[in-house]
């Protein structure tokens, strides 16, 4: 498996019916996977299915999807005349001139600037459809981001390549003064009981053991191969 960073940058287009969505994903360390996915409002029943799709590229991270359409979108929204209150609008202006005394001249002109004549009503898309058009873009972002971590991935691991021949070469050193070092504090050790014995009868064996022993304590050989496991 090639190692991979978790910081990443991807883009992605497609195209469908005059209109072009777009992607753009950005990945950050994170210890799980944390999406955050941002649609277009009559888009929203979409974010579930993009969820799944990033999930099945990327096992953790903070993970933002950005997602837009641009083009036409005419036939996301429906003009309807309401008929019913154009009527009572014509009626009341009619009554209003008959009350007034003031001649009748209400055109469509005068009866466009009343309000809520015409509504727009929002068409609920069709998500399979849109999802067909989507995926590609999705799909372009998502590798285009993996490339990126991937290609930081080795960098990385590179520069750790190198960092950890250099601690292995220090450990090496130390490696090959442990013995001078053992024999070293060991003859340190008998020169200080030396000195601070001085007066006292020991039994020489017996102090060459109990330096020995306090010698030994000084060994880092066990640390040395643990250092080695982990390099």
């Amino acid at each position: 498996m090639r190692p991979r960073s978790m910081t990443g940058f991807g883009r992605g287009e497609s195209q469908d019916r005059g209109r072009t969505w777009t992607v753009e994903i950005r990945t950050v360390n994170h210890r799980f996977l944390d999406q955050r996915i941002i649609l277009p409002r009559q888009y929203q029943g979409l974010e579930e299915r993009v969820r799944k799709l990033v999930a099945a590229r990327l096992d953790r991270g903070r993970v933002e999807v950005g997602i837009g359409l641009r083009g036409d979108r005419s036939g996301a929204v429906r003009l309807r005349l309401n008929l019913g209150l154009a009527e009572q609008y014509h009626g009341c202006l009619r009554l209003l001139c008959e009350e007034l005394g003031l001649p009748f001249h209400i055109g469509l002109t005068e009866m466009l600037t009343l309000r809520d004549l015409i509504e727009q009503e929002e068409q609920s898309p069709d998500l399979d459809r849109e999802w067909e058009a989507l995926e590609p873009a999705l799909a372009q972002a998502l590798d285009e981001c993996d490339r990126m971590r991937e290609r930081e991935g080795a960098l990385l691991k590179q520069e750790l390549a190198g960092r950890l021949d250099e601690f292995a070469g220090l450990v090496e050193r130390i490696a090959a003064q442990v013995p001078e070092i053992l024999a070293h504090r060991q003859q340190e050790l008998r020169t200080r009981i030396g000195r601070l014995l001085d007066d006292v009868d020991l039994d020489p064996v017996r102090l060459a053991q109990e330096s020995a022993l306090l010698a030994d304590k000084a060994d880092v050989t066990e640390e040395i191969v643990r250092l080695r496991s982990h390099i």
